[in-house]
């Protein structure tokens, strides 16, 4: 089912948006199966009594993107979507209540931190290969799908003093000349490893 509606959405949203649109109804619909409810048409006082279980389990965000992942794949499959109805916001209410809203924040990369990783990096392939990511993290402040997925062809280098970074369809602009020669220097060492003749702006996958 989940298929065959997800099917209709390809091409409008991001591989990552419908792989996470997928995982939370199919996650929905194993726990409807468990209670024998039918996942659609979804009715209000289930996902409400979703949500209340959830709330032993979950912490609030993860549940608040599984109701909003639900009330948008049945929105857009033309289904009836019950995530405003009155029984769900009350049940989101309850569940703020029980266990808060509050979100434990990720540890931030730092430049004493970065500075840390990179003395750990050696000059090995794979030692080159991570001083590029740190450094290009903690520079644009990419996600890590976005990281994982760099390729220096991606590189579009803007007047003198600025580097636009085209990640997966997103851009960030970054100035100062220091990270272009830095990029242009591990781009030949990293080439150089891999025996290549002609260092190119190429895949950095290895």
């Amino acid at each position: 089912m989940i298929d065959d509606i997800l099917a209709k959405f390809d091409g409008a949203f991001a591989e990552n948006t419908i792989r996470a649109y997928r995982s939370d109804f199919i996650q929905y619909q194993a726990w409807c199966s468990h209670n024998n409810i039918d996942s659609i048409p979804a009715t209000a006082e289930a996902i409400a009594q979703y949500v209340d279980y959830l709330a032993t389990i979950r912490k609030s965000a993860t549940i608040r993107r599984r109701i909003n992942s639900l009330g948008t794949v049945l929105k857009l499959s033309k289904h009836y979507d019950p995530t405003k109805q009155p029984e769900v916001v009350l049940a989101l209410k309850r569940m703020h209540r029980k266990i808060g809203r509050a979100q434990q924040q990720a540890t931030p990369l730092t430049k004493p931190i970065l500075h840390q990783l990179l003395s750990n990096c050696d000059n090995s392939l794979r030692g080159l290969r991570n001083k590029v990511l740190l450094r290009l993290g903690y520079e644009t402040m990419r996600r890590r799908s976005e990281l994982c997925a760099f390729k220096f062809e991606e590189l579009a280098f803007i007047l003198t003093l600025s580097i636009n970074y085209e990640f997966q369809r997103t851009a960030k602009q970054c100035y100062g000349s220091w990270l272009h020669d830095y990029l242009e220097v591990a781009q030949t060492q990293i080439y150089h490893r891999k025996n290549r003749q002609t260092p190119c702006f190429g895949v950095l996958h290895f």
